[in-house]
């Protein structure tokens, strides 16, 4: 065209002070020779930038090279080779999402992270519990303008944006939920009256009419224990995420046990999430207030025990050995008992660590042998030997394995399965076995009523209630009535325990006062002897 001109070469006096004012070596887009827009600030213009020459063998403008770029067709080899090494060294990776862009060998434009841009990604990634699906906490508007809160399962903030968007909230505030290591000033030990009180909140709910996540969501906002309310959030998550109930709080059996999952996993199935719920909550509240009857029963005579402990541990290490020594001393004898409790107590003295040391072991010992299955058969066998434990552990066994099993068979679990679960659930080992050989029967054709003549833990007269109630068809409400009889006469064996053992721990207690008494008082009428 006539009014356009072939561009001219700038001066070297315009080139110098460019080189001057050209902006620092990391703001350049390598490879192009073009300065990169800064992060806060529009770049000021380039007076002498010239064009690229169609069979340069690499960028003529590119600054941060230095002569490398004009040096034709090594150019681009050694430029490549110093990028390699500078990534090497600094450990920069390629990614599409930070950095500033980078023309790649295939032409495609990249962006560069650095080794500390990426580590510092991370750590905020892990900091906010991004890394996979979490959960987030957010206030949005309704249609209705109203404010909504709760949580919301996804795997970034913009991904819980998209989703509160998709179900029609317009999100105000999203912020990731704090870890599960997070801890603050409540409680954070989620104990078996936590779990009743919840069951009983959320069957009301249901049977009301809310959704199981607004549910859940409601009983999270009043729970004052710190893990129970992050844990109910991250369910109500789950399930607003897509995952069936069971599923959702399956990653939590070990709180709510596996007779509570299964139990709801029947009752989602056959579609009686309320009855199976109310169940459930009588389940949990009778047994939390057995623990604590069994608590408030044991409270004394520990109390007892330990005072007893320190006091004979205080005289046998101090006061007889003192008198021991002011015995010999006056050259009287001593006699075999005081003797023997002197050196016991000197042997205390001088290797209190063994002694702490055995103790400690022994418990370790009980623990490791209680969760091995050898063990704790050995262990159960030997508590249903002592006079006292046995009914009061026949009973409580007996009690819980009724109640579970009709539980079971009234959610919709099988007979073999509700039988199974139902000894599992009694924690005792010889009722675990009875239970197990019982479903091998029933499996193998014969009747419940046939097979439960073999199971020598249950008591005759459960075992007679529970044959009834197959024959008449109504076993699950004879189950029923069999747990709770042998729940009353629990409570009445745990109320009068405090009974029973304090004429025992009485007994002890003189016994122990006697022996003591006796090695301080014999050598004392001893040397009264001599003194007359």
């Amino acid at each position: 065209m006539p009014g356009l001109r072939r561009p001219g070469r700038a001066d070297r006096g315009d080139a110098a002070r460019l080189r001057a004012d050209a902006p620092g070596r990391g703001a350049l887009a390598p490879g192009r020779g073009l300065p990169a827009v800064p992060g806060r600030r529009l770049p000021r213009p380039g007076r002498g930038v010239r064009a690229v020459p169609a069979d340069a063998g690499g960028p003529v403008g590119d600054r941060s090279r230095g002569a490398g770029a004009r040096t034709g067709a090594r150019g681009p080899r050694r430029r490549d080779a110093a990028d390699a090494r500078r990534r090497a060294r600094k450990g920069q990776a390629w990614a599409d999402d930070a950095g500033g862009t980078v023309a790649r060998p295939d032409g495609v434009r990249r962006r560069r992270i650095t080794g500390g841009a990426r580590d510092r990604a991370a750590a905020r990634t892990e900091a906010l519990g991004m890394s996979g699906t979490t959960t987030f906490r957010y206030r949005a508007l309704d249609k209705a303008g109203g404010v909504r809160t709760g949580v919301i399962a996804a795997e970034s903030v913009k991904d819980a944006y998209r989703r509160l968007s998709v179900t029609g909230l317009t999100p105000t505030k999203v912020r990731a939920g704090r870890s599960r290591g997070a801890r603050g000033f409540g409680r954070t030990r989620i104990s078996g009256r936590d779990i009743a009180h919840f069951t009983q909140q959320l069957a009301v709910l249901l049977g009301a009419g809310v959704s199981i996540s607004e549910g859940l969501l409601s009983i999270a906002e009043q729970e004052p224990t710190e893990r129970f309310r992050r844990m109910l959030e991250e369910i109500a998550a789950r399930i607003q995420a897509g995952s069936s109930v069971t599923d959702a709080i399956e990653p939590h059996r070990a709180v709510f046990g596996g007779v509570y999952v299964e139990t709801l996993r029947a009752a989602e199935r056959s579609g009686s999430m309320v009855t199976a719920l109310e169940s459930l909550a009588e389940m949990t509240e009778r047994d939390a207030e057995a623990r604590r009857q069994m608590r408030g029963a044991l409270t004394y005579p520990l109390v007892v025990v330990v005072a007893l402990s320190l006091a004979v541990g205080f005289l046998l290490t101090f006061v007889v050995p003192k008198f021991a020594s002011m015995f010999e001393a006056r050259g009287v004898d001593l006699p075999l008992l005081t003797r023997a409790l002197q050196a016991f107590g000197l042997s205390v003295r001088a290797f209190w660590w063994g002694y702490a040391g055995g103790a400690a072991g022994l418990v370790v010992l009980l623990r490791l042998a209680w969760r091995s299955p050898k063990g704790r058969a050995a262990i159960d066998r030997l508590l249903h030997r002592a006079p006292v434990v046995r009914p009061l552990l026949i009973g409580a066994a007996t009690g819980r394995f009724a109640r579970v099993l009709g539980l079971c068979l009234g959610a919709g679990l099988g007979l073999l399965e509700s039988i199974d679960m139902a000894g599992r659930a009694s924690n005792r080992p010889l009722l675990i076995r009875d239970a197990r050989r019982l479903v091998e029967r029933v499996r193998g054709g014969d009747r419940l009523a046939t097979a439960l003549r073999d199971c020598a833990y249950l008591p005759p007269f459960a075992r007679r209630m529970l044959a009834a109630g197959e024959e008449a068809g109504e076993l699950t409400r004879l189950c029923g009535v069999v747990a709770r009889q042998y729940d009353r006469d629990t409570e009445h064996l745990t109320k009068n325990m405090a009974t029973i053992l304090e004429p025992v721990l009485i007994a002890v207690m003189t016994g122990v006062v006697l022996v003591v008494a006796l090695a301080i008082f014999m050598p004392m009428w001893d040397m009264v002897g001599l003194v007359g």
